[in-house]
């Protein structure tokens, strides 16, 4: 019988507040992972909730869809790449390969990013997923073509695994990690969505992840590592009021990168995104991913 991870004595409206446990939802937050992220603007002004590419609906092509003035055998070998991505070296479900990466890559979860290359790679290569969950698959399906970005590949996953390993948490400024330890619990995750977009040197240019599709699974409607921690018995009231109030989570975790550099972020800072990802303004107001 898996373990469950329930905070039961104390109100958690009342636990938010307390520096303690505004460290602890960073975690939750970091390791959970987009084409724009969700803010409360009204704690933090300064952050846009949603940008002009967010309300810009997207149009899809299959592969055996595509008219006859489209690179058919470019499209079938786009999605074969993001097959080999997604299978080994993405950095969540195996080891991160830095070849993979465009040296101007950004990532962005859901709620989460942008994040650039080197951020990216050193925060997953702390969490080590693919360790606490050894038989972690993603089970990539249904790959079509944006339209509008003709080298973006979208995807669903559907993830499974076990929960067999403890996580190293880096919570707080100059301490050792913590141990999330394992639960030994089974994940069988709904579908989420995802894409990749390549750069004509075939590099990862842009990697979105953990777009919950349905309520279906242990992902409790929650996608990437919060359909992980779902499924390891994290409440779900908790994981929403984060996931809602992500905020003050990020300025809390920035403000502790800053006194402790070797600490994991969960947005690149703004002057990091301008010098690594100087083609995100462009992506913001237009929605295209310029390769």
């Amino acid at each position: 019988q898996k373990k469950r991870f329930r905070f039961r004595s104390v109100n958690i409206y009342q636990m938010i507040r307390t520096p303690a446990l505004l460290s602890y939802t960073f975690f939750l937050l970091l390791i959970g992972t987009n084409d724009g992220f969700s803010i409360i603007s009204h704690h933090f002004s300064n952050i846009r909730t949603t940008t002009r590419a967010q309300q810009r609906p997207t149009i899809f092509r299959s592969a055996s869809s595509i008219n006859s003035n489209d690179d058919e055998e470019e499209v079938q070998r786009l999605i074969a790449l993001t097959k080999d991505f997604m299978a080994d070296g993405n950095g969540f479900y195996s080891k991160a390969k830095p070849e993979w990466f465009a040296d101007d890559f950004a990532f962005q979860g859901e709620i989460l990013g942008p994040m650039n290359k080197e951020g990216y790679i050193r925060n997953l290569e702390g969490f080590q997923l693919y360790e606490a969950f050894p038989d972690i698959q993603p089970n990539p399906s249904s790959f079509v073509m944006d339209s509008q970005n003709p080298r973006r590949v979208w995807l669903q996953v559907r993830v499974t695994g076990t929960h067999k390993q403890s996580i190293p948490l880096r919570i707080l400024p100059w301490a050792p990690p913590l141990k999330f330890e394992a639960t030994g619990a089974v994940v069988k995750g709904g579908p989420e969505a995802f894409s990749v977009t390549w750069d004509n040197s075939d590099k990862v240019k842009f990697l979105t992840v953990g777009y919950a599709i349905s309520q279906e699974g242990t992902n409790g409607g929650f996608g990437a590592a919060f359909g992980l921690l779902h499924a390891c018995g994290v409440d779900k009231k908790l994981l929403k009021f984060v996931h809602d109030n992500i905020g003050p989570v990020l300025a809390i975790n920035q403000f502790a990168g800053r006194l402790d550099g070797t600490m994991p972020l969960a947005k690149a800072y703004d002057k990091v995104v301008e010098r690594d990802i100087p083609w995100w303004k462009e992506y913001e107001e237009t929605g295209q991913v310029p390769v």
